[in-house]
């Protein structure tokens, strides 16, 4: 026996300490595939502050849908849809907010790290202001600078609104 496992209080105690975090695992595990379940909105969780400690919460203020009723998560899965397609075009109107640089040399550049993204997963979707909200998520991605993968607790992608509907902001990685 260990330590003090010999009294029933402490292995209910012990059965408690564990069982607690595997609870908290399911919640953490609600995640958004295509045709998976909604992504969870913001009630804090350890995996939340193992990825920040600076993540701001949730504004209940604000609107989660778009003018087209589209939702955070939503910008993510087309902006990983049209990376999907190798169409720079594609991929540059799914961004929204201020360029990192004039369409041409981003193009260059972006079609010469040949990214590809492959798994990619919404954990959590959270609107912490006007026009700008965050996602949690998962993914493995390849280019030609080597592979990354993002596995949970997942990194933080920002999303903004332009003209109305959610985009993915220009170095959307937080």
């Amino acid at each position: 026996m260990i330590g003090n496992a010999s009294r029933p209080g402490a292995i209910a105690l012990a059965a408690l300490a564990l069982a607690l975090p595997l609870a908290g695992l399911g919640a953490c595990n609600s995640a958004r595939t295509e045709s998976g379940p909604e992504p969870r909105e913001s009630p804090a969780t350890d995996a939340e502050s193992a990825v920040s400690d600076t993540v701001p919460p949730a504004d209940p203020g604000q609107a989660l849908a778009d003018a087209q009723g589209r939702e955070p998560a939503d910008a993510f899965a087309e902006h990983m849809a049209a990376v999907a397609t190798g169409d720079a075009a594609a991929v540059w109107d799914t961004y929204g907010g201020t360029p990192s640089a004039d369409y041409e040399t981003w193009a260059a550049e972006w079609s010469a790290a040949s990214e590809a993204y492959e798994n990619s997963t919404v954990l959590e979707q959270r609107v912490v202001g006007e026009g700008r909200a965050l996602v949690r998520v998962t993914y493995d991605m390849n280019s030609t600078e080597g592979a990354v993968g993002i596995v949970e607790p997942g990194e933080w992608w920002s999303i903004v609104i332009e003209d109305g509907l959610w985009k993915v902001a220009w170095l959307p990685r937080q």
